[in-house]
């Protein structure tokens, strides 16, 4: 079924829950969302901007084996569930929920301010980030000439990747991977400890930077507790100043 069909449905249903087979998983769309979130299960709702009929279209998916849920709900409700193709289920039976319109509204609104600021923390990461890799690239170019072309190359690499894919993502061009960063972000604080360790970084050097990066990854979602615990291992270590004396290294 083509998306203006899909539409067009839609726009007549007042009574029934439509499910279509996309894939490996189960779809609703518009107001047969509205009606499956009501009776069935809160998914999370998506929307996007479809060309062809010049609006915005919410949605829900399920994977393909929640069907026998969705079943078995039906049996207990006495709904009524009617195959239309191998792709095509039509659920009623049901005392419809008013109010769609305005739940669509607020659906696709709050999914645009969130997005927004998602779209702005972005660009901050990738600004501070930016600043990052350069004050890496500074400090990596005065190491010793036996970790310049081994330690540093390597960590030189981790935050130009990372610099890389975060400018691809607000740019647009591809979308924010989690599991990449991480790694890398993981790789990149190893490396750090160890030019701290090697006496190629100063303690406040190394701090400034640390600092940064947990300051990048808190703005995006990702924090963790990497800086704080790093300087209780330095402190009970006897490796860190106290705080009265950190200023003066």
């Amino acid at each position: 079924m083509t998306s203006v069909e899909l539409y067009k449905l839609e726009k007549q249903n007042t009574s029934s829950i439509h499910l279509f087979l996309a894939g490996m998983f189960w779809h609703a769309w518009e107001f047969s969302a509205y009606q499956f979130t009501r009776y069935f299960s809160p998914y999370k709702i998506h929307w996007k901007f479809v060309k062809k009929v010049g609006t915005e279209m919410v949605y829900l998916g399920f994977p393909k084996n929640g069907l026998t849920k969705v079943k078995e709900i039906i049996l207990e409700k006495n709904f009524f569930i009617k195959q239309i193709d191998e792709k095509h289920y039509e659920i009623n039976g049901f005392i419809p929920y008013n109010g769609f319109e305005s739940w669509k509204k607020d659906i696709v609104n709050n999914t645009e301010k969130s997005e927004s600021n998602t779209c702005k923390l972005m660009f901050l990461a990738y600004k501070d980030f930016y600043e990052a890799t350069k004050y890496i690239y500074e400090r990596t170019s005065i190491v010793s000439k036996n970790l310049k072309f081994g330690l540093a190359d390597k960590l030189r690499e981790n935050f130009l990747e990372i610099l890389e894919h975060l400018h691809g993502v607000v740019c647009e061009i591809e979308t924010f991977n989690t599991q990449l960063f991480q790694e890398l972000f993981c790789k990149i604080q190893i490396k750090l400890r160890l030019l701290l360790d090697l006496k190629q970084l100063s303690i406040k050097q190394w701090f400034y930077i640390s600092g940064l990066l947990e300051t990048i990854k808190n703005n995006l979602g990702l924090e963790s507790a990497y800086l704080r615990m790093s300087r209780e291992c330095l402190l009970e270590s006897g490796s860190l100043p106290s705080t009265e004396t950190a200023e003066e290294v």
